[in-house]
């Protein structure tokens, strides 16, 4: 039986996010600040954001105890396939690749109605491979696009 979805053109596994060595300066920073916003929150009675930044702590040191799961990315011929999410090329408005020095290779993908891009890493296909499978399917964007703001803000930050 054949796939609905069409054949696969390219895929490939990357981690879920990009795990960061931190060093005990790095938690002793994020520690100041987190006492630091609960005090101004408590100071202020805004439980909401006391909530929010306990919340917070909570998620990042999850994220740090726990591995990344390894999500899948398919390029196929009606569409891409993101873990088990299928979109549809009309569903998908351009697509653009930053190989910046100091930053990996990723693939930013502009979906409608989703904002920000998201981005895939580009783990063991060259962009020229990429550009071919999405070729005729999806255009490639004609600006000059670089690494979306908040992708470099969490990479320097190490979140």
């Amino acid at each position: 039986m054949a796939d609905p979805h069409g054949a696969t053109l390219l895929s490939w596994e990357f981690p879920e996010y990009e795990q960061h060595e931190r060093g005990r300066g790095w938690y002793v920073v994020a520690a100041l600040a987190a006492a630091a916003l609960l005090i101004y929150a408590f100071a202020t009675k805004n439980f909401l954001f006391a909530v929010i930044v306990v919340m917070l702590t909570a998620v990042l040191y999850l994220r740090h105890t726990q591995a990344p799961q390894r999500l899948s990315f398919e390029i196929r011929e009606k569409g891409i396939l993101l873990a088990d999410r299928f979109t549809p090329y009309d569903r998908l408005l351009h697509f653009w690749i930053v190989t910046e020095d100091g930053s990996p290779q990723t693939l930013y993908i502009h979906a409608r109605g989703v904002r920000p891009p998201f981005g895939v890493p580009l783990v063991e296909h060259e962009p020229a491979a990429v550009r071919e499978a999405f070729r005729d399917r999806l255009t490639e964007s004609d600006e000059e696009h670089e690494e979306p703001t908040h992708d470099v803000i969490g990479r320097a930050l190490k979140l």
